[in-house]
């Protein structure tokens, strides 16, 4: 970079400087509320579209919509994640569009209402039952430099067969933390 002049170039993202910090992958009698969480650990804003980030799901890219609309043809956004802030990625199955809002979403984790949610779109489970649905979720720069990748494993998924059985619940509606560096 060169004091008083304007930089040339797309900015660089390193890895670390945006974490999958948590996974909420199974909410006991629903699927409505699960989530993920990113935490930027640099000292600057990361916006999504300046740095051509995407959120993936094994590898398959999602579309992140405004939270004020829960329906499909919700606008999409490019998310800020703050300064050492966290962004929750509230990921709704295709079947569950419109279904809950996001006071409901909130409300659920007893968070406020200004808490920023970006809403996630485009699979039809995010993996807690029914065969092998361990996957991760991760970010990419420019579609595919891996910036931060979290790998969750399912194990209750061998005992659902066929829909005859419901999977219980793995984390006990709990978030799956993952370490942040200082």
């Amino acid at each position: 970079p060169t004091k008083g002049a304007a930089n040339s170039g797309a900015p660089t993202i390193s890895p670390n400087d945006l974490l999958v910090s948590e996974v909420n992958y199974d909410n006991n009698s629903t699927d409505y509320y699960e989530y993920s969480e990113v935490t930027n650990t640099t000292d600057h804003p990361i916006d999504f579209a300046a740095y051509g980030l995407t959120l993936t799901k094994s590898g398959t890219a999602m579309t992140l919509h405004d939270s004020a609309d829960t329906t499909k043809t919700s606008p999409t956004v490019d998310p800020v994640i703050p300064a050492h802030g966290t962004q929750i990625f509230w990921w709704v199955e295709n079947q569950y569009f419109g279904v809950k809002t996001t006071s409901q979403f909130l409300s659920n984790y007893g968070l406020p209402s200004s808490t920023p949610v970006v809403l996630a779109y485009g699979f039809s489970s995010l993996g807690n039952s029914g065969g092998d649905h361990s996957y991760y979720l991760s970010v990419n720069a420019g579609g595919s430099a891996l910036v931060s990748r979290a790998y969750v494993d399912t194990p209750c998924a061998a005992n659902t067969f066929n829909g005859a059985s419901v999977c219980p619940a793995t984390n006990n509606n709990s978030a799956e933390h993952y370490a942040v560096p200082a």
